[in-house]
């Protein structure tokens, strides 16, 4: 069932990890804003 819920395309997973890095990127900024 969870392969349902996945994208048919193969670089789903590429696209995930470069938004995480981006999370991390602008969480680190925010940390250095309001510290």
């Amino acid at each position: 069932m969870f392969g349902k819920l996945l994208p048919r395309e193969g670089n789903f997973f590429e696209m995930f990890n470069q938004h995480a890095e981006r999370i991390v990127e602008a969480a680190r900024a925010f940390e250095n804003l309001v510290t």
